[in-house]
């Protein structure tokens, strides 16, 4: 299991919390990555709050956050250009970046520069 932070409804801060949810499998092409530090913009509290609902409509409970870091800690099939244990950083391409453990399509990830931390 993993904790992710999603929203039950549409509102303000107190429609977030923890929830524990599975660990996902990356599938062919994409790269499970321990997330350290994910990017808070503006489109995930206009998402929270409901002002894009017809925009982005969303099954709720849903995890938001559509940036992260982190490191690498396996490796779907067909994936060579990173190893496990590799930082990298990158946009998720959908939702649910806000969570211990993402499935991310490779081709999205950098590797983080040596002279970088997650901050």
């Amino acid at each position: 299991m993993k904790r992710a932070v999603r929203i039950h409804a549409y509102g303000g801060a107190d429609v977030v919390r923890v929830d524990q949810v599975d660990v996902p499998a990356p599938g062919a092409g994409e790269v499970l990555v321990r997330v350290r530090a994910a990017g808070v913009n503006a489109l995930d509290w206009k998402i929270r709050q409901g002002y894009l609902q017809a925009v982005f409509p969303l099954a709720l409970p849903a995890t938001l956050g559509i940036e992260l870091a982190g490191e690498v800690m396996a490796l779907g099939d067909g994936v060579t250009d990173f190893a496990p244990g590799d930082r990298v950083m990158g946009p998720f391409g959908a939702l649910g970046a806000y969570a211990d453990m993402v499935a991310v399509a490779a081709h999205r990830l950098a590797l983080v520069p040596q002279a970088m931390d997650y901050v």
